[in-house]
């Protein structure tokens, strides 16, 4: 769903269950974000558990992958890192994940039946552009990584 909320151009005010929708989906994304963000997490400390019992593990239990980054892309993470406050892409995303599901957190907070002002609409967007900034640019420094060769380990 993709609306645009403008208080300058007169627009119907949005049902609260537009509202609901918006948060359903925001907290859907926050979920996946931190889903994403706990398996990059397992798999970086180069430990795996271990297979469950009577499968079949046909790929190592561990590979180092090798990347080119261009330049650019270094500094448009350590930007990120910066705005973020973060050490490292995985700490970056962790907080995007809880910006998001904080400010699900506030619109959840509204009553159903509760009418809301443009003036509100307009500043949950604007607290909502902040983690959504930090999330385009990390899915812009992520897809700029170009995989080099894998190198297999035991």
């Amino acid at each position: 769903m993709s609306q645009t909320f403008s208080v300058s151009t007169p627009s119907p005010i949005p049902n609260n269950a537009d509202i609901a929708a918006l948060a359903q989906k925001l907290r859907e994304t926050a979920d996946a974000l931190l889903a994403l963000s706990r398996n990059t997490s397992n798999g970086s400390d180069g430990h795996t558990s271990p297979p469950e019992s009577g499968s079949v593990v046909s790929k190592p239990p561990c590979a180092i992958r090798s990347y080119a980054i261009p330049s650019s892309i270094a500094q448009d993470e350590q930007e990120l890192l910066a705005k973020t406050n973060a050490h490292d892409l995985r700490e970056a995303l962790s907080k995007i994940y809880g910006h998001i599901k904080s400010i699900v957190h506030l619109m959840q907070q509204y009553d159903s039946e509760e009418e809301m002002s443009g003036v509100v609409l307009h500043d949950l967007s604007e607290v909502l552009s902040v983690p959504l900034e930090w999330l385009e640019m990390l899915c812009s420094i992520v897809t700029e990584f170009r995989f080099v060769q894998p190198i297999e380990t035991e």
